[in-house]
């Protein structure tokens, strides 16, 4: 990835809490209670993904191993996930150990029917204008898992710390024969937390301070392989 890439944000790390066992009103609560003193910078809205895989899930088996060098692939778009979609984008997440990046492509405007669940997702994108490189890579995935949820955005008094809280998730099988969803998962119980600042050192000691002010405990999470289990291995 790299010089061909359309936009790309700088490494970061990410720190995730994945909570089950608390209220919404009582996890926004605490992040406004927090000494950092977080305040929502942007309106809430709907976040939808479809994640695009091999055959084998090799994207997922990596994640699940640990693989210090991982990457996902997804298109994103963002509010109602049926009907004319026309701001979306081809993403890349990239995992270097503990730091992350993403790297985007514009897509072209796309349906997806609502009546029949299905969209034009993989013909669209080899329709779009892509580096030969991205095509290629591309080719061999399948889309394999949608997925939504409601995202809300924080920011602390000193800027250092981004915050975003996931609610509502939502989980879609993919035919990708028929291009379509399938099978639907709610998770309406499970909240997720990210924590993302910037890769120095300085910054990054900061920031353990500042999750260790939560009632709640810093976990792995990836909403990909939480998906993955539930729709494929019934929730293992």
């Amino acid at each position: 990835m790299g010089l061909d890439c359309i936009n790309a944000d700088e490494w970061r790390f990410e720190r995730k809490f994945f909570i089950e066992n608390y209220s919404e009103a009582e996890v926004i609560n605490n992040i406004k209670q927090h000494p950092a003193i977080f305040n929502e910078i942007f309106h809430s809205r709907q976040v939808n993904n479809v994640y695009f895989d091999s055959l084998e899930f090799e994207n997922y088996l990596a994640n699940v191993v640990g693989d210090a060098e991982r990457e996902k692939v997804r298109v994103r778009w963002y509010g109602e996930r049926f009907g004319r979609i026309e701001n979306s984008v081809l993403e890349f997440k990239i995992k270097r150990g503990y730091l992350g990046r993403k790297e985007y492509y514009p897509l072209k405007a796309f349906t997806v029917d609502e009546k029949r669940e299905t969209f034009d997702l993989p013909k669209m994108i080899m329709q779009t204008k892509l580096p030969p490189r991205i095509r290629h890579d591309i080719r061999s995935l399948l889309p394999r898992l949608a997925n939504s949820y409601l995202r809300q955005y924080f920011l602390s008094a000193d800027k250092r710390i981004r915050l975003t809280v996931d609610t509502d998730l939502q989980y879609f099988q993919i035919d990708h024969l028929r291009a379509g969803f399938r099978e639907q998962i709610l998770d309406p119980q499970s909240i997720v937390i990210e924590l993302k600042y910037s890769s120095s050192d300085e910054i990054d000691f900061y920031a353990r301070e500042v999750a260790n002010n939560f009632k709640f405990r810093v976990t792995k999470n990836s909403k990909y392989v939480s998906g993955v289990n539930e729709i494929y291995f019934e929730g293992k």
